[in-house]
C-alpha cells in the first residue's frame, strides 16, 4: 500500500487534468486514479493503484507507446515544484538497489531512474 501519497489537487495542477477514477463506488484508496497529460507530441498516462503500491507510467508518441514502466512496491508518491520544473517523485520499499524514479513533466517530459549496481 502507498503510505504516502499526495493531495488529489496536487496531482491536478502537476497533470493540469482530473483524475479519471476507474470506480466511484470505491472510496479512497481502494480506487485506480488515472492521470493523462500532454506536452509537444508526448501523451502520459499515469495509472495509480494506492491500494496494491502500484503505479503503471505509460509514454505515447502519437498512437504508439514507447515506453511502459510498472511500477511495484511503491511506497510513496511527492510532488515536486522545485528548479524550475515540475515531477512526480516515486519511492519504493527499503531498497539498496532502486532509486527513487522521477516523472518531470515541466518543462518537458523527461524520466529519470536508476539503480545502485
Amino acid at each position: 500500500m502507498i503510505q504516502h501519497f499526495p493531495e488529489n489537487n496536487e496531482l491536478i495542477w502537476l497533470f493540469e487534468s482530473e483524475p479519471e477514477v476507474f470506480d466511484p463506488r470505491n472510496s479512497w484508496p481502494y480506487d485506480t486514479l488515472t492521470f493523462r497529460t500532454r506536452r509537444d507530441d508526448i501523451d502520459v498516462l499515469c495509472e495509480m493503484k494506492p491500494y496494491r503500491g502500484k503505479i503503471v507510467i505509460r509514454l505515447y508518441v502519437g498512437e504508439h507507446e514507447v515506453v511502459c514502466l510498472e511500477l511495484y512496491r511503491v511506497t510513496g508518491v511527492f510532488v515536486n515544484s522545485e528548479l524550475k520544473q515540475e515531477s512526480l517523485v516515486v519511492w519504493f520499499e527499503k531498497s539498496k538497489e532502486l532509486q527513487d524514479l522521477e516523472l518531470v513533466l515541466k518543462p518537458q517530459i523527461k524520466i529519470k531512474w536508476g539503480s545502485t549496481l
